[in-house]
């Protein structure tokens, strides 16, 4: 019961923010709603984190890991959001969604081949089935 709760909160969390991005839109260029929103965002992750002393992880970290974190944060947060915001500039919030929510189709492949991780019958089956219901949803 508690996981169908996280799920619903955080398929209500993430359903609800494009309602306020579209908003935001129409009056911040995309790139200063990037800088906020990190500005902000990861004020309080480091907040957080100190609270809850995980600080004191912050050494047993490999650098390279923190080069796969700064990677992962240029490529999804900067360039996957800044060309999220300008599509909500000019297209319908609910199509804009559905067809950026494609992402776990392009992990599901790109992990094959870079990770080497197993892809299944059922994972082919689901990317099908996304990629339908998308196609609907952006109509």
């Amino acid at each position: 019961m508690k996981s169908a709760l996280m799920y619903l909160g955080c398929a209500l969390a993430l359903g609800v923010t494009p309602l306020f991005e579209k908003l935001a839109s129409r009056g911040a260029p995309s790139w200063i709603m990037i800088a906020v929103r990190s500005l902000f965002v990861g004020l309080l992750y480091f907040a957080g984190a100190w609270a809850f002393s995980a600080h004191k992880e912050l050494a047993g970290v490999k650098p390279i890991h923190y080069l796969w974190i700064v990677i992962s944060g240029i490529i999804g947060p900067t360039i996957g959001m800044f060309l999220y915001f300008e599509l909500l500039r000019s297209q319908p919030t609910a199509k804009v969604v559905a067809l950026t929510a494609t992402y776990p189709v392009f992990t599901a492949i790109l992990a094959t081949f870079v990770l080497r991780e197993p892809f299944t019958a059922v994972q082919f089956l689901g990317i099908v089935l996304t990629c339908a219901g998308v196609a609907l949803v952006a109509r």
